[in-house]
């Protein structure tokens, strides 16, 4: 009973503050769960709760080059970059990022991904002319 005397209370508070021309917060409204009001707020929070928590247990996405013992080494000329690289290198099945992550690890590149002309790469995984680690 002290619970409907609560819920009256508070509706009719908010009918007077409609009635003056306010509007409900987003702390005053509920949502109507099979016969409970929920404030919207509660509502709001519990949703993004478990957004975030889907994305957090989601697998991480594995690089298919992580790991890889084959490579190509490539001459750097003028004009070239990690990403016209990746792109020559990848097949269409393969994500060119993964690619471009790949080449910026195996050859220890800064943030940035920069190379020079006369820099030799190596490019893992890939088809063209594949020499192993070993014969190098």
């Amino acid at each position: 009973m002290t619970q409907q005397v609560e819920t009256d209370r508070r509706n009719y508070k908010i009918r007077r503050l409609e009635k003056k021309g306010r509007s409900k917060s987003l702390f005053e409204r509920s949502v109507n769960i099979q016969g409970l009001n929920i404030p919207l707020i509660t509502v709001v929070i519990f949703a993004c709760a478990i957004i975030s928590l889907a994305s957090i247990m989601a697998e991480p996405k594995v690089n298919a080059y992580d790991g890889s013992s084959s490579f190509i080494h490539v001459n750097i000329q003028k004009g070239d970059t990690v990403w016209a690289l990746a792109s020559q290198y990848a097949s269409k099945s393969q994500d060119v990022r993964e690619l471009v992550t790949a080449i910026t690890k195996m050859n220890a590149l800064n943030n940035d991904a920069a190379i020079f002309p006369g820099q030799v790469l190596k490019i893992p995984g890939a088809s063209k002319m594949v020499c192993s680690q070993s014969s190098l």
